[in-house]
């Protein structure tokens, strides 16, 4: 991956866990399942 060449050594990446390919693609390239994780918007 190109990050890891500039020194990149952790991303994170979001995904819809319904998303069956997203998921294979990503697995595929190295990233790793490590949590689930919401996103919560408050109203100002």
């Amino acid at each position: 991956m190109a990050a890891r060449t500039q020194g990149v050594a952790r991303a994170v990446l979001f995904a819809d866990p319904l998303n069956a390919a997203a998921r294979a693609a990503y697995l595929s390239i190295g990233f790793a399942i490590v949590g689930d994780y919401g996103l919560v918007l408050l109203a100002p």
